[in-house]
């Protein structure tokens, strides 16, 4: 939930974010980051770079489909469910 909080809110809400390169890799590099931190990410002896990177791809693939546009309906049926 803090991941797409901070996502919604830093990296997602940007003007033709969905059609810039520069943004799409913003937001899978935040999901990385947020992944491989030692405070919110996954255990650092549990898994290889090469691994968080996979992770990170299929992460990143449903969060920028489901956020077209802003606000997401998509978004606000999953904060209501969560």
């Amino acid at each position: 939930m803090e991941l797409l909080n901070t996502l919604k809110l830093e990296k997602l809400n940007t003007e033709n974010g969905r059609e810039k390169v520069s943004s799409r890799d913003a937001v899978k590099q935040r999901i990385y980051d947020y992944l491989y931190d030692d405070k919110t990410g996954l255990p650092v002896d549990s898994y290889e770079a090469e691994e968080i990177e996979a992770l990170t791809g299929v992460l990143f693939t449903p969060i920028y489909r489901a956020f077209p546009a802003l606000p997401s309906s998509i978004y606000c049926d999953w904060i209501q469910q969560n």
